[in-house]
């Protein structure tokens, strides 16, 4: 689990911080599950209301301080609720949100059932800018030319890259 490509580089266990101070080397988990209170309420309503609150606080607390914010619009449920909660949040301090979407554009031959069609919905209707990218041959040629031993990382979607590039 701690392993990585380098054979003196380890991954941080979850949930620990690893402090250096001359030669002492401290690790410390500072979360554990148990820590975790269970929670009672009296109905799915109140449990969906109590989530809401806690997905709205969290996006909140990743834009403060923020004067521009970009986004990826994948067109998923994740991203999209995202783009809603941040952009109306946004809005309500005269910031506004700016995504970014790897999709081409939709048109009107497309199925409801494409997520591009749920990337144009949420534009409109929280009247978002969306840049959609397009994947070019040398981006392509950037993921398959990387050294996955200098360069460990998971993200190895072509398309992506111009999303990440631009946002």
């Amino acid at each position: 689990r701690e392993l990585t490509f380098v054979d003196s580089v380890r991954k941080l266990p979850p949930a620990c911080s690893l402090s250096i101070c001359g030669d002492v080397v401290q690790l410390q988990r500072y979360w554990e599950p148990s820590q975790v209170p269970e929670i009672l309420l009296k109905s799915d309503d109140e449990y969906a209301e109590a989530f809401l609150e806690l997905y709205q606080t969290a996006i909140r607390d990743r834009l403060r301080g923020t004067k521009s914010v970009g986004l990826h619009l994948s067109g998923g449920l994740d991203s999209s609720s995202i783009a809603v909660l941040a952009a109306r949040e946004l809005r309500s301090h005269q910031l506004g949100l700016k995504a970014y979407c790897w999709e081409p554009p939709c048109d009107s031959s497309v199925d409801a059932a494409d997520e591009r069609a749920l990337i144009q919905a949420v534009s409109q209707q929280e009247r978002l800018d969306v840049q959609y990218q397009n994947l070019t041959a040398a981006d392509v040629v950037a993921v398959l030319k990387r050294d996955v031993v200098c360069e460990p990382t998971v993200d190895t979607l072509a398309h992506e890259q111009p999303v990440q590039r631009n946002a």
